[in-house]
């Protein structure tokens, strides 16, 4: 540095005063605040924008409901409600719920199949009714009426009875109500038919843990002889989408016998036993709803023939060895008499309304001094001549081994070659519950001069279950095939039971009956067991005499 000067260093001025710093860190963490705030916002927007997004997908299946059963649709509008309640605390829950909805919008959409598209069932039952479609088998017309149509509807609509319980799935975390499954096409519930359906059995129930579907289990003797599920979450119900729900009943026009008719109204019977055991009518009162049904379908025009020509059979049977069938017998005179009434003579259709209703076990507590029908150990009617003798095919008979039958095939020659005015014994049994190897049956009938007893079996035990595979669509190709798993789950059978009444074999003794008559003769005695004119030998007797 030179001598005598003095350096002096610049002056320098602040970058920025405190005040300054202190206020520039102000704006900073307000625009940090301000940024945080915008993501916050933004991300409840997004948020947002999820659960209106998840909550249109949880709400779609709502939009096609068209001819959904409305118990569907209460389940559904029950399942998106709950779901958008779990979703507001647990929003990681959606993919398994939507699953869940869309699931059970599948199961509606399938059950109303029936009801949706062209010619679908219910609109064939409108055209049954309308007389614009035939019943496609020759000699029988579709019963229908806007009772049973109306009935049908609301099988559909409820498909079951709400028991109280509910069912909770742990993975969900969604609760589903319990049913009593209805059985389809029919106001009654599987539980009462099935009850029903085993008369003599013993039941008890079992649930599913995983899923509440409860089944009913009936036993003979501590061994299971028949299941069906009763009860659970609509989803599981067994009926779904079936056609049964408004495929009519068919009634033979040529020939209706009193336990052709009682089949066609059974769940009609089976309702009024139910109210006459409830108190909620009298015996007297479910027998007149028996007798009006009767009356109905006997003087309609067409369903009726059937039931007119068996009841004037029934009629000749009866009274045709001492007197002619004249109209003039009926007409009542102005004292309130009629030649019949004072000869005791009943009319046809007095003869057949009798029938059916003996036939109906409708009593709340049957007699058992005289058996009334109903279900009493010794209900064997003292006025046998109501179980009649008839000639011919069944209506059975006549269905399945009629020329042109597919299920003729079914059938050995035996059977084939019972002439149609053969003699027939017709034994009805109360309540269906004649035990035999195992199964009940509600009816012998019986071709002494063939030397055969015919059992009718249930429907679903001969009808056959076509194979999941959609292989034979074509009925005619599918019983080309029986015995194929591609086209039968369950093969068709014949529909009775066979057993021989004679031992033809036994050379020694030509009145020798068969091992498995002899069973039958003897299940017959124990079923009757409280009545002293009914032995092993009452069922032998009784074919004889009625088939003469």
């Amino acid at each position: 540095m030179a001598k005598g000067y003095m350096y002096v260093a610049p002056a320098t001025q602040p970058k920025e005063t405190y005040a300054e710093k202190f206020s520039n860190i102000g704006k900073q963490m307000q625009a940090a605040q301000m940024a945080s705030q915008q993501a916050a916002m933004e991300n409840m927007r997004a948020a947002r924008k999820q659960m209106n997004s998840q909550l249109s997908q949880l709400m779609a299946p709502l939009k096609n409901t068209e001819n959904w059963a409305r118990a569907d649709i209460d389940q559904l509008n029950d399942i998106i409600d709950q779901s958008r309640q779990i979703m507001r605390t647990n929003p990681q829950a959606f993919p398994d719920l939507l699953m869940s909805v869309y699931n059970y919008a599948s199961q509606g959409k399938s059950h109303a199949r029936v009801r949706s598209g062209l010619n679908n069932e219910e609109e064939q039952y409108i055209m049954y009714q309308s007389g614009e479609r035939e019943w496609p088998v020759d000699g029988y017309a579709a019963i229908t009426s806007a009772d049973d149509y109306r009935s049908r509807v609301d099988s559909y609509d409820n498909m079951g009875v709400p028991t109280g319980d509910i069912f909770t799935d742990n993975s969900t975390g969604l609760d589903y109500e319990v049913f009593e499954y209805i059985t389809p096409g029919k106001n009654v519930t599987v539980k009462d038919m099935f009850v029903s359906n085993n008369q003599g059995a013993q039941f008890n129930i079992q649930e599913d843990p995983n899923t509440g579907v409860v089944t009913m289990i009936a036993s003979k003797d501590g061994v299971p002889v028949n299941e069906a599920i009763i009860a659970g979450p609509l989803a599981f119900h067994p009926g779904r989408g079936s056609a049964n729900y408004f495929t009519p009943q068919a009634i033979n026009v040529e020939r209706t016998t009193p336990d052709d008719f009682v089949k066609q109204i059974n769940t009609t019977i089976l309702n009024l036993r139910q109210n006459v055991k409830a108190d909620a009518m009298t015996e007297s009162e479910a027998k007149e709803a028996i007798a009006s049904s009767v009356a109905r379908n006997f003087n309609n025009p067409k369903l009726g023939q059937g039931m007119r020509a068996e009841a004037m059979s029934m009629w000749e049977d009866k009274y045709g060895d001492k007197y002619e069938y004249d109209e003039s017998l009926f007409i009542i005179d102005e004292n309130g008499n009629s030649p019949a009434a004072r000869r005791d003579i009943k009319s046809p259709l007095e003869l057949y309304t009798d029938a059916v209703v003996a036939r109906s076990g409708v009593a709340k507590t049957p007699d058992r001094s005289r058996g009334s029908g109903g279900g009493a150990l010794n209900d064997w009617p003292q006025d046998r001549e109501g179980n009649g003798g008839y000639k011919g095919w069944t209506s059975g008979l006549n269905d399945d081994i009629a020329p042109g039958s597919l299920r003729a095939q079914l059938y050995d020659e035996d059977v084939k070659n019972i002439p149609t005015d053969a003699p027939r014994a017709d034994l009805f049994i109360g309540n269906e519950n004649l035990e035999f190897q195992g199964n009940n049956y509600g009816k012998i009938i019986a071709y002494p001069n063939q030397n055969i007893i015919l059992l009718p079996k249930r429907g679903d035990e001969w009808m056959g279950t076509p194979s999941d595979l959609n292989l034979g669509d074509n009925e005619s190709l599918r019983y080309q095939h029986i015995g194929d798993s591609m086209y039968w789950k369950k093969d068709p059978s014949s529909r009775y039971i066979k057993i021989y009444i004679r031992d033809i074999n036994n050379q020694d003794d030509p009145t020798a009956t068969t091992t498995e008559f002899d069973e039958l003769s003897s299940k017959f005695a124990y079923r009757y067991r409280r009545d002293p004119s009914v032995n092993k030998e009452t069922l032998l007797n009784e074919i004889l005499r009625l088939a003469q």
